[in-house]
């Protein structure tokens, strides 16, 4: 199994004190490669803006 870790923009740049991590995302693929399969854990942060209300990812609110 592959670990992917996304961690978007909001999360590394100079406002990255204004959010909450709120916990995590996680989703699996099964991807091919040359001559077998491998699973792809991918794991995205779920993140809210301090002051705010609605939970959001790097694909979207949720």
């Amino acid at each position: 199994m592959e670990v992917i870790e996304h961690m978007p923009s909001e999360q590394i740049g100079p406002d990255a004190d204004q959010y909450d991590i709120l916990g995590t995302k996680t989703s699996y693929r099964l991807a091919q490669r040359a001559s077998s399969y491998v699973v792809l854990k991918v794991e995205r942060p779920v993140f809210r803006r301090k002051g705010h209300r609605e939970a959001c990812d790097n694909t979207g609110s949720i």
